[in-house]
């Protein structure tokens, strides 16, 4: 399957390799929350940090992981670096050149594509009452609507039937429906679920538009390369300052009546 110049490759195959050297403690719970050196990963669908206490913001996290690698290079003067991957936190692409700058290989990212059409699960559909329906109750309404138009598109059907917005479904994988389905008795939440607009973008755009602010990002800075970003902030190479809340108001726009 081809999305524009990017190709969608299936796994045809996974191969388990054996390795007797030195391991991080990088482990995975129980309630799929994530731990690296008992720092919990935090993202946008997670509710460790508050149900527990127990997390770490994203920029220091990345630091100890930079530190740890910077450790282990010295000390085994290896080139082959373990990866550093910042789970969850990118909402724009503001977020990804922090991530990198900070440290990281490269970022997870899950919340920025659950309204893309790739995005597993249906499309939710809320009337202007605020009523929400589910793809087949909006199936059910379609074929009950009598209209003069001969073939009416979806489009027609959503503006006959008053729709005002269109959703999917973002799941934590520790939230309470998960848990459901996997057939868990007791249940704790460490996780959230909510509703997220369907934007009926392609996975492909937004991935461009991540790949255009990164540009973007290395243009002002005056890097080249990946390689010249990454960890950028801990070599010096890139000043970090502390904003106000009204600074974080007035980095984005504005101008527009809300």
């Amino acid at each position: 399957m081809k999305f524009g110049k990017y190709r969608l490759i299936e796994i045809e195959n996974i191969e388990k390799v054996s390795y007797n050297g030195e391991v991080y403690d990088l482990t995975v719970e129980d309630d799929h929350s994530y731990n690296i050196e008992g720092i919990a990963v935090h993202n946008s669908a997670c509710l460790t940090w508050k149900n527990t206490g127990i997390g770490c913001p994203s920029l220091t996290t990345n630091y100890y992981a930079w530190k740890a690698r910077k450790f282990w290079h010295n000390r085994t003067e290896r080139t082959d670096y373990p990866t550093i991957l910042q789970d969850g936190g990118i909402r724009n692409g503001g977020d990804l050149v922090k991530a990198i700058v900070s440290g990281c290989d490269a970022a997870i990212i899950g919340r920025l594509f659950s309204g893309c059409k790739e995005a597993p699960g249906e499309i939710l559909y809320e009337h202007e009452n605020g009523q929400i329906l589910n793809s087949i109750q909006f199936k059910e309404n379609c074929k009950n609507l009598q209209t003069t138009l001969l073939n009416p598109s979806q489009e027609d059907f959503e503006s006959m039937l008053r729709i005002k917005r269109k959703f999917k479904k973002y799941r934590g994988m520790a939230s309470r429906s998960i848990q459901e389905e996997s057939g868990k008795e007791k249940i704790y939440t460490e996780g959230d679920e909510y509703l997220v607009p369907y934007t009926e973008k392609s996975v492909v755009d937004v991935v461009e538009e991540l790949c255009d602010g990164l540009k973007s990002a290395m243009s002002y800075f005056g890097f080249r390369t990946i390689s010249e970003l990454q960890g950028a902030i801990w070599e010096d190479r890139v000043i970090a300052v502390k904003i106000t809340p009204n600074s974080m108001y007035e980095s984005g726009s504005y101008g527009k009546t809300q």
